[in-house]
């Protein structure tokens, strides 16, 4: 959990926060935050009712 991450979640009141990266694993890390690949962004969005 980096500072901009705690700013970011504490002035948008987000209940979570992904950090999408390179690489193949997803995981839940503490402080409700999802270490999710690139390759499935758009699984997650759909999943988040976020994708169109």
């Amino acid at each position: 959990m980096t500072r901009s991450m705690e700013i970011a979640q504490a002035d948008l009141g987000l209940d979570s926060l992904a950090v999408v990266y390179p690489g193949s694993r997803r995981a839940r890390l503490p402080q409700g935050i999802t270490l999710l690949p690139v390759s499935s962004l758009d699984n997650y969005l759909g999943e988040a009712g976020l994708r169109g």
